[in-house]
């Protein structure tokens, strides 16, 4: 149902163990311990890992951002983020609330048992649908792939509508500068509280 693969990195990301402690409690989570964040390791195993698992876990570890979530989605494995504030590439033109499971820190070792249950009870069509918009989206996401817009294409229209903002002094294309950033912003006060929202740094939400 659910696997991560990775170290434990006790001293940077803590919050692992509480997951690895639970997940070997389940028969259908598995931690694939690579022992080293710096091993290389058998990249058919870890594909293969990932394609016969149904969701993949996108744990933090040395940065808030994670190589994991780009190849949960190449392998249409549907991610389980579990950080509220991770800001993902292009939200405007990627509708991730139909493409990944979003979870809160894990603060304890129930917030991983809790969203197992939730995992446990999402219905056939609910996961077709997931990975449905999945490989339908996975090329904006990857620079390796020949279909177009893929992640290349994304970030040249991006610079192109901030050459225009720069250039022409034009409010219409700031607007496209920040359409991302807007989405961003919708979609981290929609998953904490709106004291939270309120209380982070206004140049971390506001625009």
């Amino acid at each position: 149902l659910l696997t991560f693969s990775g170290s434990l990195l006790p001293k940077t990301a803590p919050f692992r163990a509480a997951f690895k402690k639970i997940c070997d409690q389940s028969p259908d989570c598995l931690f694939r311990d690579t022992k080293s964040s710096r091993q290389v390791i058998n990249s058919e195993v870890f594909e293969n890992s990932y394609r016969n698992s149904v969701f993949c876990a996108v744990l933090g570890g040395d940065t808030r951002a994670s190589k994991r979530f780009f190849d949960a989605i190449s392998s249409l494995c549907i991610p389980v983020t579990f950080d509220p504030f991770l800001v993902l590439p292009f939200p405007t033109s990627v509708p991730y609330e139909k493409m990944i499971v979003s979870a809160p820190f894990i603060s304890s070792s129930s917030v991983v048992s809790d969203i197992l249950t939730i995992l446990r009870n999402f219905s056939a069509s609910d996961i077709q649908s997931f990975r449905t918009h999945i490989s339908k989206y996975k090329r904006y996401l990857s620079y390796f792939t020949s279909e177009k817009p893929n992640a290349v294409d994304m970030i040249i229209d991006r610079l192109h509508a901030n050459g225009n903002a720069i250039h022409h002094h034009y409010n219409r294309s700031f607007d496209i500068m920040y359409s991302d950033w807007k989405h961003t912003k919708k979609r981290i006060c929609d998953k904490v509280s709106e004291k939270v929202c309120e209380s982070a740094p206004t140049q971390f939400l506001n625009i």
